[in-house]
């Protein structure tokens, strides 16, 4: 009985080892995308906002398709276009990043959203963000907290805002 018993469970083993059908999903070329330069700001409210510099180095393009974070409950793609004026922030579902080419984002352009963070941000503190493609596995990467008022990273990369006359969420 206890033969029988160890040969099962050695069979169950096997069984739930292979899964039945696997999911079919390009394998990411190492290196292929880089994550550099992610911060934030410190925040004052329940939302803030997380900025990083994403380098496709690969021959095909890839989509930035969201992010999660134990901090917020939910983070979203946002790019701000002008009405007139008035600039105007926009949630979307995805950005392309061209073969060979990057996106930078930035205060007054393209940003992550934290929405309801389960806690200010502390300038100087950093928290986990795992960001998400279309094709490739996720990659997990540390955002450092800024200033309140800040422009640009720790890595001192300017970021320009100069001719925002007004911003509507």
């Amino acid at each position: 009985m206890r033969i029988q018993s160890g040969i099962l469970l050695f069979l169950s083993m096997i069984l739930f080892a292979f899964p039945a059908k696997a999911e079919k999903k390009p394998k990411p070329v190492p290196g292929e995308i880089e994550i550099t330069a992610a911060w934030a700001r410190a925040s004052v409210s329940k939302n803030g906002a997380a900025y990083l510099t994403i380098q496709n180095h690969g021959d095909r393009a890839h989509l930035l398709i969201g992010a999660e974070t134990p901090l917020a409950r939910k983070v979203e793609i946002h790019t701000h276009t002008m009405d007139g004026q008035i600039m105007r922030m926009r949630k979307t579902e995805k950005i392309g990043i061209a073969p060979n080419k990057s996106i930078k984002m930035a205060p007054g352009g393209i940003h992550l959203m934290l929405l309801n963070l389960e806690r200010k941000l502390q300038q100087g503190e950093e928290f986990p963000l795992l960001v998400k493609f279309q094709s490739i596995d996720p990659i997990n990467i540390k955002v450092k907290v800024e200033g309140i008022g800040a422009m640009r990273g720790s890595s001192g990369e300017k970021r320009d805002t100069s001719g925002h006359k007004q911003m509507s969420h």
